[in-house]
């Protein structure tokens, strides 16, 4: 039996299955690649943020404590827990930057004023594509962004398996071997053209 109609099956289903991920990580190369038009059109910046609520706060951590541990303890304080990253600003202040694709926020402590100021991101189509492109790796301890970085693990073997079943299939189908060649010949050439000039 031949091997050709399964694996065009395969190759389909998966190809249909990944729809979503393939046309986020398209229009977001766009936006990657044309980082400065979509900032102009938006003022010079595609994040922009918006202030929701400032609350007190007493910051209760020694000062030389990390700040990714301080912007969990300060997240499990508000009822935020979820992907996040954290950052000094100057000696006196943290941001902590809770991740999300639609409402991002940042959360900007100033111990010594004992105040929290919460801000969330202004949803745009560019930087929501940007954040999703970016998310990545099993860094966080939470099972959703676990579980996004195995879809993505698996979206690799995917792209893999669509390159060697398509070369296989093309070697198996004599009626498109000349172009399929001749396709072939010019994207590797043109590839390695790039590998040598940029």
């Amino acid at each position: 039996m031949s091997l050709i109609r399964p694996t065009r099956r395969i190759h389909l289903c998966f190809a249909l299955f990944f729809t979503p991920w393939l046309l986020m990580y398209g229009l977001s190369a766009v936006v990657l690649n044309h980082r400065d038009f979509f900032a102009r059109y938006y003022g010079g910046h595609l994040f922009d943020y918006e202030m929701e609520q400032e609350l007190p706060y007493q910051a209760d951590w020694p000062d030389d404590a990390e700040p990714q541990e301080v912007g969990r303890q300060v997240l499990d304080d508000l009822g935020m827990a979820g992907a996040y990253w954290a950052q000094r600003w100057g000696d006196d202040v943290l941001a902590i930057h809770r991740e999300d694709p639609i409402w991002a926020r940042r959360i900007v402590v100033t111990p010594k004023d004992e105040t929290l100021r919460i801000e969330r991101q202004i949803f745009r189509i560019p930087s929501f594509l940007f954040k999703l492109h970016r998310r990545r790796g099993y860094q966080q301890d939470y099972l959703a962004d676990d579980v996004w970085a195995l879809s993505i693990d698996v979206l690799i073997v995917c792209i893999i398996f669509w390159v060697v079943s398509g070369v296989w299939m093309w070697m198996r189908m004599s009626s498109v071997r000349r172009w399929g060649g001749v396709s072939l010949v010019i994207g590797c050439g043109l590839f390695l053209f790039f590998l040598v000039s940029i």
